[in-house]
Protein backbone atom coordinates (compact mmCIF):
# COMPACT_ATOMS: atom_id res chain seq x y z
CA UNK A 1 0.00 0.00 0.00
CA UNK A 2 3.18 2.54 -0.29
CA UNK A 3 1.81 3.36 -3.55
CA UNK A 4 -1.65 4.76 -2.27
CA UNK A 5 0.58 6.34 0.54
CA UNK A 6 2.56 8.03 -2.07
CA UNK A 7 -0.54 8.90 -3.74
CA UNK A 8 -2.17 10.88 -1.00
CA UNK A 9 1.12 12.58 -0.45
CA UNK A 10 0.93 14.06 -4.21
CA UNK A 11 -2.60 14.70 -3.94
CA UNK A 12 -2.94 16.90 -0.91
CA UNK A 13 0.73 18.45 -2.12
CA UNK A 14 -1.25 19.47 -5.16
CA UNK A 15 -4.42 20.33 -3.10
CA UNK A 16 -1.76 22.69 -1.29
CA UNK A 17 -0.11 24.33 -3.94
CA UNK A 18 -3.32 25.11 -5.81
CA UNK A 19 -5.13 26.81 -2.96
CA UNK A 20 -2.14 28.85 -2.73
CA UNK A 21 -2.24 29.69 -6.04
CA UNK A 22 -5.80 30.79 -5.33
CA UNK A 23 -4.66 32.95 -3.00
CA UNK A 24 -2.47 34.54 -4.39
CA UNK A 25 -4.10 34.76 -7.73
CA UNK A 26 -6.95 37.19 -5.11
CA UNK A 27 -4.52 38.63 -3.51
CA UNK A 28 -2.83 40.01 -6.88
CA UNK A 29 -6.36 41.29 -7.90
CA UNK A 30 -7.12 42.93 -4.66
CA UNK A 31 -3.37 44.88 -4.45
CA UNK A 32 -1.85 45.32 -7.94
CA UNK A 33 -5.20 45.55 -9.77
CA UNK A 34 -6.78 47.34 -6.85
CA UNK A 35 -10.20 45.43 -6.73
CA UNK A 36 -12.21 45.38 -3.82
CA UNK A 37 -11.52 42.90 -0.93
CA UNK A 38 -13.86 40.53 1.12
CA UNK A 39 -16.00 42.94 3.19
CA UNK A 40 -19.65 41.91 4.99
CA UNK A 41 -21.78 41.46 2.09
CA UNK A 42 -19.56 39.41 0.32
CA UNK A 43 -16.23 37.91 -1.23
CA UNK A 44 -15.08 41.02 -3.05
CA UNK A 45 -14.59 41.51 -6.51
CA UNK A 46 -11.51 40.66 -6.38
CA UNK A 47 -12.27 37.30 -5.32
CA UNK A 48 -15.07 37.16 -7.56
CA UNK A 49 -12.77 37.59 -10.75
CA UNK A 50 -10.83 34.79 -10.24
CA UNK A 51 -13.20 32.69 -9.83
CA UNK A 52 -13.34 31.47 -13.76
CA UNK A 53 -9.71 30.51 -13.29
CA UNK A 54 -10.75 28.31 -10.64
CA UNK A 55 -11.08 25.23 -13.10
CA UNK A 56 -8.29 25.58 -15.38
CA UNK A 57 -6.00 25.74 -11.53
CA UNK A 58 -6.97 22.40 -10.78
CA UNK A 59 -7.21 21.20 -14.44
CA UNK A 60 -3.77 21.95 -14.98
CA UNK A 61 -1.86 21.13 -11.85
CA UNK A 62 -4.01 17.75 -10.69
CA UNK A 63 -3.06 16.68 -14.43
CA UNK A 64 1.16 17.39 -13.72
CA UNK A 65 0.76 16.11 -10.31
CA UNK A 66 -0.94 12.78 -11.70
CA UNK A 67 1.72 12.42 -14.09
CA UNK A 68 4.34 12.58 -11.67
CA UNK A 69 3.39 10.32 -9.44
CA UNK A 70 2.28 7.65 -12.27
CA UNK A 71 5.60 8.59 -13.65
CA UNK A 72 7.52 7.23 -10.58
CA UNK A 73 5.64 3.77 -10.01
CA UNK A 74 6.29 0.70 -10.86
CA UNK A 75 3.42 -0.49 -13.42
CA UNK A 76 0.12 -0.45 -11.40
CA UNK A 77 -2.21 -2.81 -10.66
CA UNK A 78 -5.78 -2.59 -12.21
CA UNK A 79 -7.20 -2.49 -8.61
CA UNK A 80 -4.68 0.03 -7.02
CA UNK A 81 -5.13 2.24 -10.18
CA UNK A 82 -9.20 2.18 -9.18
CA UNK A 83 -8.40 2.79 -6.11
CA UNK A 84 -6.78 5.61 -6.48
CA UNK A 85 -8.69 7.15 -9.20
CA UNK A 86 -11.91 6.63 -6.68
CA UNK A 87 -9.75 8.54 -4.27
CA UNK A 88 -8.94 11.29 -6.60
CA UNK A 89 -12.67 11.80 -7.74
CA UNK A 90 -14.04 12.23 -4.21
Amino acid sequence: MLDFGMSMLWFWSCYLIVTIVGILHTLFHIYVLKMGPMDETGMGEGYEKTKPWHPLYNVVLFSVFGWLYIRGLSPPSLKEAFITGLVFWM
